[in-house]
């Protein structure tokens, strides 16, 4: 891509962005916390994609709890978030819990697009490192987009350069990008991180009352008691006990 089409490229993220956040502004007032509260929880009609090998997972797809996030590198929350996620996804079996990494990049969209170069490139492991990396590095200072810096992230893991920068302008993964941010909005996302907590064997009143519980919230659950929204970030007792009531312990 030629230094023009890189221009517009950047220019259209940027937009993307914008809209956005301007769209968190006008429905919650605030792009930092998830928020999907109809009546302040209860049961709510919403949808995500199904999650499939497609998906950037670990654990099974078929697991008995599988947590969706939809992320941004450039979120405070979602950094500190994923630190505990990387915690407790160690603490199940494949079987027994899974975290899907989905993008929602109100604040750093090149870094998302990155990511998924790297993944192409250099595949699943290394799209978690680079993850992990970037979500470490925006911690020190704030994501900009930089396509020199992201593509040394990305050579210190044996990321080819060239391909990388190739793919990085081009835009290849716009359209996966985008894909996952209108799925977090059509679930009623409005800020970063948002959280899907999806269970194989459906989700109980009781277990409905024992997370409201341990929130401090009335839960929010799709009509079919399948799924269950949980916006925003969470420390590592409260996720673990999240997870242990809906795996029904």
């Amino acid at each position: 891509m030629n230094n023009g089409q890189n221009t517009l490229f950047i220019a259209g993220s940027i937009i993307a962005a914008g809209i956005v956040i301007a769209l968190g502004i006008a429905l919650a007032g605030s792009g930092s916390g998830g928020a999907i509260s109809p009546d302040g929880g209860g049961t709510a009609n919403f949808d995500i994609l199904p999650v499939t090998e497609s998906d950037h997972i670990q654990g099974d797809t078929d697991a008995q709890v599988v947590m969706v996030e939809y992320s941004d590198v450039g979120c405070v929350h979602c950094q500190n978030l994923h630190g505990v996620l990387n915690r407790v996804i160690d603490d199940y079996q494949a079987n027994e819990f899974a975290w899907v990494f989905r993008h929602f990049p109100i604040r750093a969209p090149r870094e998302a697009h990155a990511t998924e170069c790297v993944a192409n490139l250099a595949g699943e492991d290394a799209f978690w490192s680079y993850t992990n990396l970037l979500m470490e590095q925006a911690q020190r200072k704030t994501p900009d987009g930089d396509i020199e810096r992201l593509a040394d992230a990305a050579e210190g893991l044996g990321v080819n350069r060239e391909a990388f920068i190739s793919c990085q302008e081009d835009g290849v993964y716009e359209d996966t990008v985008e894909e996952h941010m209108q799925d977090a909005q059509q679930a009623g996302a409005r800020g970063t991180p948002f959280n899907v907590f999806v269970v194989r064997d459906g989700i109980s009143e009781e277990q409905i009352s024992g997370v409201s519980s341990i929130i401090n919230a009335n839960a929010v659950v799709s009509e079919d008691q399948s799924m269950l929204v949980i916006p925003g970030g969470l420390p590592y007792d409260m996720l673990k006990a999240v997870i242990d009531v809906l795996r029904g312990n």
